[in-house]
């Protein structure tokens, strides 16, 4: 072999470990979801090390290692994402119900030859069935992630997004180089790693360059025909309209669902409920409302920066004080200070 070769898995592993720095950089990532993260970083990039230097330089002492890891990643990758979303969850239980039959298979396994055939197979339940809780989490949306805050729902999602596509992708790859194995002795296992490892590094790459994209609003619920809540709803967002006029609340880029709930003494959901409800609208809608009506008078007949407002009443992301405004208040926060809407 002439010259220098660099394997796909190499950059694969930079990938993964600039979009691990994302992650525990990550708004509202608390101590134990910024310790997933790392353990997770640290396994992908020992996995995509180990699997370039078996399949790029022919070095396979470290073979049994590099079978096993995978156990970790559906594991690390639920427990961060269910920690960072509701960071009321007992660690240590969590820790021992998911983490602890993952660590065991990883260390029984290599001493049992008899189950080294069936090593892919249970590897492939694994990522399947962390897959599937993974994406139940997303799907709760904004308003079933007490702990994030409202500025911070749209990473939170895309990175998910991004983990949920490598997952679909590592499954499909590790069974198809497994079949290999099986019945061809794994002469088509390199190509399929490179394969492999091209789409996670654009999945990778798409999650680590671009922005998040604004999620594309629910349609509004119809409103229930009349109940006996009803009434407790209407007190319950006369509350929450008292909260939001105080900008110390509404001008933190923090403020959550969590938040709101405690300080209305109330569950979360029953939050969530009268505000979809009652508004046909979800959480991050409704705050992002009380924040522009707030800014409006100051953005029509104030001479501050628009930038200067937009950060006082909560708003991180100009992508998101536009949109928002445009769905408020019906144009750009520079024609609304022009007066033109």
């Amino acid at each position: 072999m002439t010259g220098f070769y660099l394997p796909l898995p190499f950059l694969t592993a930079l990938l993964m470990a600039l979009l691990a720095v994302r992650l525990t950089r990550a708004e509202a990532v608390e101590p134990v979801a910024r310790g997933y993260f790392l353990a997770l970083g640290g396994v992908f990039i020992a996995q995509a090390l180990l699997v370039g230097l078996r399949f790029g330089y022919g070095i396979d002492q470290f073979i049994p290692v590099q079978r096993v890891l995978p156990f970790a990643i559906g594991p690390l990758t639920f427990l961060g994402f269910r920690r960072l979303i509701d960071p009321g969850r007992p660690p240590l239980g969590d820790g021992l119900r998911h983490g602890g039959p993952a660590l065991a298979l990883m260390i029984v396994c290599p001493q049992l030859p008899p189950l080294s055939p069936l090593l892919d197979f249970f590897i492939l339940i694994s990522m399947a069935g962390y897959g599937i809780g993974l994406a139940r989490l997303y799907r709760r949306g904004p308003d079933g992630w007490p702990g994030i805050g409202l500025a911070a729902a749209a990473p939170v999602r895309l990175l998910m997004r991004v983990m949920l596509l490598f997952l679909a992708g590592e499954s499909l790859i590790d069974g198809s180089i497994a079949i290999d194995f099986f019945y061809w002795e794994g002469r088509h296992a390199p190509g399929l790693i490179a394969v492999g490892n091209l789409g996670v590094i654009a999945a990778l790459g798409w999650g680590l360059l671009h922005q998040p994209r604004p999620m594309r609003p629910p349609e509004p619920s119809p409103l229930p025909k009349a109940t006996p809540d009803e009434a407790d709803h209407a007190a319950l967002l006369a509350a929450l309209d008292a909260l939001l006029a105080d900008p110390a609340l509404y001008g933190d880029p923090d403020l959550s669902l969590a938040r709101l709930a405690k300080r209305l003494h109330v569950p979360a959901r029953r939050v969530s409920e009268a505000i979809n409800q009652c508004h046909g609208m979800n959480v991050s809608q409704y705050v992002n409302r009380a924040r522009l009506l707030a800014a409006e008078p100051r953005l029509r007949h104030g001479s501050e920066p628009i930038g200067v407002v937009m950060e006082s009443c909560g708003f991180r992301s100009k992508s998101n004080f536009n949109r928002e405004c445009h769905r408020v208040l019906g144009g750009s926060p520079s024609a609304v200070r022009a007066g033109t809407v």
